[in-house]
């Protein structure tokens, strides 16, 4: 009796069944350790050196799925996933097809949403070497101030709603059973016994109004500390009817000055990475605009 957490190896053959293709078109990588297939794609990643330069950034990108690396590496974070090291609990997955870039998996993170302050950004934990020289080119910076944004903010993954609702939604299905397993395991290492109405509803109490209300927060801030996410909050956008037409509202934060919006209604970055100016088809933002919702 008890709870059994049953979890897929992220192994060649999760891969194909999830990725597309066979088994033998994979290569796995655990802990810097070869699994499945062949290290001579991994190595060539993680030995990539001089990424300032636009050229060897680019051929990272075809190696790395960045976007992928930069939501492992948050997760992690906000987790305080203190099981986690150069080569400890990770998983990365590569194809060896030119569109199939390696991509981290979370493995056997065990310590984690422990102490509210907990701080791994840039401590050197995880796969950070690549990180290392990643950071030197502005633009992986901005990309994952954009990957931060899209999570840490409105109804973002890393949200506190988000992050609660994800938990609650596993607490439920445990409700019962965790009875059972304190039962099992309760006195294990420890005397008196854990128990499902003490330890396990006071833990998820904690959770509740401590960890999830402000996790979220603290990490911004760690990452805004370690040079990751700009000091400046990003325009707050708004708008009005929820079919047909509608105005789009830009408001800028409190006491912005110099600062220039540009937008874009055809789906094209308003920026020219290339250029790092605005890209020929964005418009500057002055006044509320309107579009066509589709």
């Amino acid at each position: 009796m008890g709870i059994y957490d049953v979890t897929e190896r992220p192994d060649a053959t999760f891969a194909a069944a999830y990725l597309g293709g066979k088994k033998e078109d994979y290569d796995v990588v655990n802990e810097m350790q070869s699994k499945d297939g062949t290290l001579t794609a991994f190595n060539a990643l993680m030995g990539t050196t001089g990424l300032t330069s636009m050229a060897q950034y680019q051929k990272v990108q075809t190696l790395l799925d960045l976007s992928e690396f930069i939501d492992y590496l948050l997760v992690n974070y906000y987790a305080g996933n203190h099981d986690w090291g150069e080569t400890k609990n990770w998983y990365a997955i590569g194809g060896r097809k030119a569109d199939q870039r390696f991509r981290f998996f979370c493995w056997d993170g065990e310590f984690i949403l422990q102490d509210l302050g907990d701080n791994l950004v840039g401590s050197g934990t995880g796969p950070f070497r690549l990180l290392a020289e990643l950071r030197t080119n502005p633009e992986f910076n901005l990309l994952m101030a954009d990957r931060i944004q899209k999570h840490f903010f409105g109804n973002g993954a890393l949200t506190p709603g988000a992050a609660r609702e994800r938990w609650m939604k596993r607490v439920r299905e445990i409700d019962v059973a965790i009875v059972a397993e304190s039962a099992r395991w309760g006195a294990h290492r420890r005397n008196p016994p854990y128990t499902r109405d003490k330890d396990w509803i006071g833990e998820q109490q904690r959770l509740m109004t401590n960890w999830f209300p402000q996790r979220t927060g603290i990490v911004l801030q760690q990452l805004r500390g370690a040079g990751l996410y700009p000091p400046i909050d990003p325009p707050q956008i708004s708008s009005g009817k929820s079919t047909g037409p509608e105005t789009i509202t830009l408001a800028m934060p409190a006491g912005t000055t110099n600062c220039a919006v540009y937008f874009t209604t055809n789906g094209v970055d308003p920026r020219s990475p290339v250029k790092n100016s605005p890209d020929a088809a964005a418009v500057r933002w002055t006044t509320p605009f309107r579009c066509i919702r589709r």
